[in-house]
This record gives C-alpha cells, sequence and structure tokens, in this order.
C-alpha cells in the first residue's frame, strides 16, 4: 500500500483525508513543521500533502527543503491553502500540484490521482 504524509496543523484537515483516503493509503501526519524534514525521510512516502500555513516552518520554507533535499525531492508534493488563486503560484513554490481549501473527495481524489501519475513515471 501507498504511503502518504500529511503536515498540516489542522486536525480536521487530516481527518477528512484520511476518512477519504485511507482505503487506498496508509496515512502518516505531523502537525511539526519543524520537524517535518526528518518525518518524511523517515517515513519515505510516495506522496506528501502540505499546508501552506503553518505555525513554525513555514510550508513555503518547507516546500523549498523538501525540493531541495536529493533523498525526498522526487516525492510528489502538493501543497495545500485556502490563500492561493491559482495553482501557478503553488508550482512556482515547488509544488507539483495544488489543492485549494476546502475541498471535497471528488477535488482530492484529482489531486491525488494527477500527484501519483507523476510519481510512477
Amino acid at each position: 500500500m501507498n504511503k502518504l504524509v500529511i503536515i498540516d496543523d489542522d486536525t480536521s484537515i487530516i481527518n477528512l483525508v484520511k476518512k477519504h483516503l485511507d482505503n487506498r493509503f496508509e496515512i502518516e501526519f505531523t502537525n511539526d513543521s519543524s520537524g517535518a524534514l526528518q518525518f518524511i525521510r523517515k517515513k519515505k512516502p510516495q506522496l506528501i500533502l502540505l499546508d501552506l500555513v503553518m505555525p513554525g516552518l513555514t510550508g513555503v520554507s518547507l516546500a523549498h527543503s523538501i525540493k531541495s533535499d536529493e533523498t525526498i525531492a522526487y516525492i510528489p508534493l502538493v501543497l495545500m491553502t485556502s490563500y492561493f488563486n491559482s495553482a501557478k503560484e503553488a508550482l512556482e513554490l515547488g509544488a507539483d500540484h495544488f489543492l485549494k481549501k476546502p475541498f471535497n473527495k471528488s477535488e482530492l481524489e484529482k489531486v491525488i490521482n494527477k500527484a501519483i501519475k507523476i510519481e510512477r513515471k
């Protein structure tokens, strides 16, 4: 089973993702952005969902760190936030995909399916 890591300080988002994707992924999560890089290296996921706005290390800084680390840069990264109006901005930050909060099950699955296709190439 593929492993998904969620990095978000909003437990309602974590619970929503778990509810909709628990049958497809082994889901691991953390709300500690400062320890997230170590968490990702340890868990070795096939996909990362990252909240852009968190206390501590911001999602922007974390996205740059993930994509700069050759041991994890290959992992598809989906940025989640309610602040962007376009996916272009998220892609400029290093994300492979973007998910605008709030999202529903079909939006979540559509983005996840696209991201997994990237990882399999």
